[in-house]
């Protein structure tokens, strides 16, 4: 399970990351769908949800570093800018990342979510700042 949240906070940050870097000012947190028995981010649950694709299937036994580098050399075929962005914030990004346990992070409301499954709640799972 842990494994599951340090891959989750990883792609969110990594999304929050390109949407920094295109002008956009929203994207600094990331939401997960927290259900009895699971825990995903929020945009994967709305892709299933809305039945259009599954974004990541069960992972186990991998390194987060490396599942990350696995996902991002997918881009390189669709898209790739992403793939070169993706590939140098990974080049970094295990110096910049503090991981927080058994904490409660405060809400960033910039989720606009559409749904969550019934009987799961949003809360917040990643945060991106600068930290000096």
């Amino acid at each position: 399970m842990k494994l599951i949240l340090i891959f989750l906070s990883l792609t969110t940050m990594l999304y929050a990351q390109d949407k920094l870097s295109n002008g956009n000012g929203v994207g600094n947190g990331g939401d997960a769908v927290v259900c009895k028995d699971s825990i995903e981010i929020l945009d994967f649950a709305e892709a299933r949800l809305m039945k259009k694709f599954t974004i990541i299937p069960n992972v186990k036994n991998i390194e987060f570093m490396e599942l990350a580098r696995q996902r991002v050399a997918k881009l390189k075929i669709l898209d790739k800018r992403l793939f070169e962005q993706y590939t140098k914030v990974l080049s970094t990004i295990s110096d910049r990342i503090i991981f927080v346990e058994n904490a409660q992070f405060r809400d960033i409301p910039d989720s606009f979510e559409i749904a969550i499954p019934q009987g799961c709640k949003l809360e917040q799972l990643a945060i991106q700042q600068e930290i000096v």
